[in-house]
């Protein structure tokens, strides 16, 4: 989880079903930490108002998050577009993955 977003699901075995697992369970736990308390973040990203902070309140995260936000609803998950790309070091991944199976 980071501040705007989450990580990307394509990489070394992850996929988007477990990623949403894993942010359904997290979002549950947070809905019962203090709104006071602060994220801090592994990574940073911009923000979709274009700010880039470093640390967040946890009701700003529960409010600006793209991927908790997007949890509940089906379509709008799938159609995040930091959960997959086809770059690279997806294809990468992809070819690991294909060989450690």
């Amino acid at each position: 989880l980071f501040l705007g977003r989450c990580g990307r699901t394509d990489l070394f075995g992850g996929s988007q079903d477990k990623q949403r697992q894993s942010l359904l369970y997290l979002r549950d736990i947070l809905l019962e930490v203090e709104d006071t308390s602060l994220v801090l973040p592994g990574h940073q990203y911009e923000l979709s108002d274009g700010s880039n902070p470093t640390t967040l309140k946890l009701v700003d995260l529960m409010v600006n998050n793209e991927a908790l936000n997007s949890i509940d609803d089906e379509v709008e998950w799938n159609n995040l577009p930091f959960l997959s790309f086809e770059d690279d070091l997806s294809k990468k991944a992809k070819r690991q993955k294909a060989r450690n199976s």
